[in-house]
């Protein structure tokens, strides 16, 4: 089961990955890691903080953090069987 990718570093989200989800749109997450060294280098900049996706300027307030959980044991019962289906 793929969850995307962070468009910082570009690499997968997994299972167990500490995630910030910007407030412009539910989809625009990246690796808290990469989030935190997005924000320090734009503000040593003293460059506005933009969403790396979208390029709206990130509003703080509406900031999420989330670690990206494991699929449930019936969830993955479910995901092995429809796979078993369509083979």
């Amino acid at each position: 089961m793929q969850f995307g990718f962070c468009p910082i570093c570009t690499m997968d989200f997994v299972p167990g990955d500490k995630m910030v989800q910007l407030g412009c749109h539910p989809t625009h997450v990246l690796h808290d890691h990469c989030f935190g060294e997005f924000e320090k280098f734009n503000k040593d900049k003293g460059a506005a903080l933009l969403c790396p996706t979208c390029r709206v300027p990130v509003n703080i307030n509406l900031i999420a953090r989330n670690e990206l959980g494991r699929p449930s044991q019936q969830n993955e019962k479910e995901m092995f069987s429809s796979e078993q289906k369509l083979a």
